[in-house]
């Protein structure tokens, strides 16, 4: 089924459709999240780009923290032989923009503007989201961007293709790491 038809607001919440994965959440809209494929600690798992690996370096607490909208999504794949999930990036087309925005309770609100452009021979997308709310309580608030840019060329069986990603994420960590702070 096409990723954008699916009723998930972040790319980790496509990632917990699995019955194999299991991802403990500390706060909504992937703030923060530990990713456990069929029981291995969150350290364990390999999340990967188009195969290319991302796992963060210095901690397994934001390794599904990636500057990826569902418009940038072709599918994810979790292979749970080898603990890796896999997010395949969906080929920029011709022309064509997208444009969500979506409101909810404590100040919710989000923004989401992708659009594909040709440039010579290569076809480019560039996506912005903006995800911000109030929090439910105390130090829930948090205000989230994601940008990204990606740019292909094929021409003969060849592929030439370029990604760059950014994301700003502030947020309150209330009951992250315990129960009373």
């Amino acid at each position: 089924e096409d990723i954008e038809n699916l009723p998930f607001f972040s790319s980790e919440e496509i990632v917990d459709y699995s019955s194999s994965v299991d991802l403990i959440k500390r706060s909504t809209f992937g703030i923060q999240q530990d990713l456990s494929i069929r029981g291995s600690l969150f350290e364990d798992n390999f999340v990967t780009l188009n195969e290319i690996k991302l796992n963060d370096p210095q901690t397994g607490h934001f390794n599904l923290e990636l500057p990826l909208t569902y418009f940038d999504l072709e599918k994810v794949e979790v292979l749970k032989n080898s603990q890796k999930i896999n997010f395949i990036l969906k080929k920029p087309k011709e022309r064509g923009i997208y444009l969500k925005t979506s409101f909810g309770q404590h100040a919710l609100w989000e923004k989401l503007l992708s659009f594909n452009f040709p440039l010579k021979e290569f076809k480019n997308r560039f996506s912005l989201e903006h995800k911000i709310s109030s929090g439910i309580r105390q130090d829930t608030d948090f205000d989230i961007y994601n940008l990204s840019y990606y740019t292909l060329w094929e021409k003969e069986g060849k592929v030439i293709d370029f990604f760059y990603g950014y994301i700003q994420r502030d947020f309150g960590a209330d009951s992250f790491y315990s129960l009373k702070f």
